[in-house]
């Protein structure tokens, strides 16, 4: 789909994907921080938003610079911790968060393999 579109637009569309999935992580955090790190969540749609989050911040990831790859990694690899104790408290709760919770997971851990091994063969 993006062969077919401008340049110019893909760039701009990339960098608002990663812009509002910083910032949609940045809320998480500020939430966490004033609610407590035992609050639990009631909103179901939370995990899966969250993770697509951490799915699209990932792929930033790959396709940085190798300066710029270990200060955001860190970040990621944060948020990705606070994503999964948000979710794991919401299980008690949420039986479908089981569902999100393990694939999810799973997704991202199987993105960073990929987009390492990619990496390795340029």
């Amino acid at each position: 789909m993006t062969s077919l579109t401008n340049d110019a637009w893909t760039l701009h569309t990339r960098a608002a994907s990663v812009a509002h999935a910083h910032a949609m992580m940045r809320t998480l955090r500020v939430l966490v921080d004033f609610m407590g790190d035992d609050y639990v969540f009631l909103d179901q749609s939370l995990p899966i938003c969250m993770f697509e989050c951490m799915r699209v911040r990932v792929v930033d990831l790959f396709n940085r610079p190798m300066e710029e790859k270990a200060e955001v990694e860190k970040e990621c690899k944060a948020d990705f911790e606070l994503i999964s104790n948000v979710v794991t408290r919401m299980k008690v709760y949420f039986k479908q968060a089981v569902m999100i919770v393990s694939p999810a997971r799973m997704a991202v851990r199987v993105e960073l393999q990929w987009r390492l091994m990619g990496s390795t063969r340029r």
